[in-house]
């Protein structure tokens, strides 16, 4: 298992008007951390992962868009582990689950068209299916 960053899970604001790519970027907006080395945190932005110097931007402690109740399960190929996944989901306040049960609330999958046994069983019991970016954009937004 590979080490987790601290910041990982973790929004990034700007210190000041900057760019990602060729969007600027205003202060006062929030992104999610993906990953980090030294020098940059790679943030998602328009439902990319973009590479930043560390120098521009604070990690913020992310308010709780999910509650203890927000039980999350994964399946399919995804770009990141699951262990990054269940980090994702505890910073943000929700249960991490490796599998379908009566209280899962989201089920995050790589192709929402699926039809493994996870994909079908989260249909039937009327659970929420979304992909990463989906996901990734919950975190970020909460339910505003």
């Amino acid at each position: 298992m590979s080490e987790l960053k601290p910041n990982l899970g973790k929004l990034a604001m700007a210190k000041c008007e900057t760019y990602v790519g060729n969007k600027t970027i205003g202060l006062g907006k929030l992104f999610l951390i993906l990953d980090e080395d030294p020098n940059y945190f790679f943030l998602f932005v328009d439902n990319q992962k973009h590479q930043v110097a560390k120098n521009y931007w604070y990690p913020v402690n992310p308010e709780k868009t999910l509650t203890k109740d927000d039980k999350v399960c994964f399946t399919g190929t995804l770009n990141y582990t699951r262990d990054f996944y269940a980090k994702l989901v505890t910073v943000h306040g929700g249960e991490f689950q490796t599998g379908i049960t009566q209280k899962t609330k989201y089920l995050v999958m790589a192709n929402k068209n699926s039809l493994s046994s996870k994909a079908i069983k989260a249909r039937e019991a009327g659970i929420t299916l979304m992909d990463e970016y989906e996901f990734f954009t919950k975190l970020i937004k909460g339910n505003k």
